[in-house]
C-alpha cells in the first residue's frame, strides 16, 4: 500500500470510528446530550480533525444514514439477478432492513428531526446558489435498471417512465417510515411497520400491472 493509499485507509478508519461512536452515543442519549467534545474525546482526536470529516452533528447523522443506505443496497454490486415481478422494486432483504430500522428507531427519530435525509428530495442553499439534493440518486441505478428490464420484458406497464416508477417507490417507502417514526414510542410496533410497508408496496405494484 503506497502513502496515498495508506492515508486514505486511515481517513476511512477514522471516519468509521467516529460514526460508530456516534451511533452508540445517540442510542443511549438524546441528540442535545451528545456533544462533539464527547465524541472526539472517546475517539482520541481533536475537534479540528472531527470537522475535517463532518461540519456538524447533524451532518454526521446524515452521513450515518447514507452509509446505511449504501451498505444495505443488495443490488448495488449486482444488477444482473433475474428480475421477477415481486423483486422489481423491493429487495429480497426488505424485512431485514425494516428490522434494522426498528432496532435503531431512536436514532432514526433524530435523523428525522435534525436532518433532511428522510425527506428524500430537498433544497440546499448557499450564498450564491440553491441546489436540489436528491438523497436517493446515488442508490437508484440498480433499481432503475431492474424496472427498465421489467418493462422491456412485459412484466409491468411501460407507459410510465422507469424514473417515475422509482420516484414513486422512494416517496412511498419513506412516507411509511416517517409516519411510523412520529408515532408515540408505546404505539410504534415493528410488525405493524412491516405490515403497512408491504400493503403500500402491494398496492403500488398492482398499479404497474400491464393494462
Amino acid at each position: 500500500m503506497n502513502n496515498v493509499g495508506l492515508r486514505e485507509y486511515k481517513k476511512q478508519q477514522t471516519r468509521s470510528l467516529l460514526l460508530t461512536i456516534a451511533e452508540r452515543m445517540f442510542s443511549e442519549r438524546d441528540f442535545d446530550e451528545v456533544s462533539v467534545e464527547d465524541i472526539v474525546s472517546e475517539a482520541k482526536i481533536s475537534k479540528k480533525t472531527f470537522f475535517n470529516y463532518f461540519t456538524s452533528k447533524n451532518k454526521m447523522l446524515e452521513e450515518w444514514t447514507l452509509d446505511w443506505f449504501a451498505n444495505s443496497n443488495v443490488w448495488s454490486n449486482d444488477s444482473n439477478n433475474k428480475v421477477k415481478y415481486k423483486n422489481i422494486l423491493i429487495p429480497p432483504n426488505i424485512d431485514e432492513l425494516l428490522d434494522w430500522i426498528v432496532a435503531h428507531r431512536r436514532i432514526f427519530k433524530m435523523v428525522l428531526t435534525h436532518t433532511n435525509i428522510l425527506s428524500g428530495i430537498y433544497l440546499t442553499k448557499s450564498k450564491n446558489e440553491t441546489k436540489v439534493y436528491d438523497v436517493f440518486s446515488p442508490f437508484r441505478a440498480a433499481r432503475l435498471y431492474r424496472v427498465e428490464i421489467a418493462q422491456e420484458s412485459g412484466l409491468i406497464r411501460n407507459d410510465i417512465s422507469a424514473k417515475l416508477i422509482c420516484d414513486m417507490y422512494d416517496t412511498l417507502r419513506f412516507d411509511v417510515i416517517r409516519k411510523w417514526l412520529i408515532q408515540p414510542d408505546e404505539e410504534a410496533n415493528g410488525e405493524e411497520l412491516k405490515k403497512q410497508f408491504h400493503l403500500v408496496m402491494k398496492i403500488l405494484l398492482e398499479g404497474f400491472n400491464v393494462q
